[in-house]
């Protein structure tokens, strides 16, 4: 099955090397078709989770550490299930 958002894109042989522990990013970041979007990471007790920014008020006790993140919306997708802090 063919990636239609890889799909025609130049950049499918560039070499990409991962960043921090995310998922590789389906382009290259100079590809034209390299989109960053903000996200929150919250931390508690040494686990973290990310999530969309509209989320985020739900995580506001205290001992939590909120701050932004930026990626790639099909990184953002294939992160793991959140287990639970």
């Amino acid at each position: 099955m063919t990636n239609t958002r890889t799909q025609g894109c130049k950049c499918l042989t560039w070499a990409r090397v991962p960043i921090d522990k995310l998922p590789m990013s389906e382009h290259h970041k100079d590809c034209e078709l390299y989109k960053e979007e903000r996200f929150v990471k919250v931390t508690f007790q040494g686990n973290y989770l990310i999530i969309e920014p509209h989320d985020a008020d739900e995580y506001i006790e205290e001992g939590m550490v909120r701050e932004d993140v930026f990626m790639t919306r099909d990184q953002f997708e294939r992160l793991p299930e959140f287990d639970g802090f």
